[in-house]
């Protein structure tokens, strides 16, 4: 059978059939892998912003949350009393 088939290619046609399947290989090999590599390294970077994105969304809350009490000052100690003059023989 192998016979047959190298019978029936000239030596020329197969000499460019492995060139041409060569330079196939090699644009697969130096040209699709690495970017597909980038590809799926900027996927994984893109998933992360993502999730920090959502865990800043969540934890909004939380600040609104604090934010709202600290902005609610309670009074811890006695308001001052109002400014009036004094009389000398006032005292006390």
């Amino acid at each position: 059978m192998i016979k047959k088939i190298s019978r029936g290619i000239p030596a020329n046609s197969a000499s460019y059939i492995l060139i041409c399947g060569g330079i196939i290989f090699l644009v697969i090999l130096l040209g699709i892998i690495p970017l597909h590599r980038y590809k799926s390294s900027r996927a994984d970077e893109v998933n992360k912003i993502k999730d920090q994105i959502q865990e800043q969304k969540d934890l909004r809350a939380v600040y609104q949350l604090l934010d709202g009490t600290s902005k609610k000052k309670e009074v811890l100690s006695l308001p001052n009393p109002p400014k009036e003059r004094l009389l000398r023989g006032r005292r006390g």
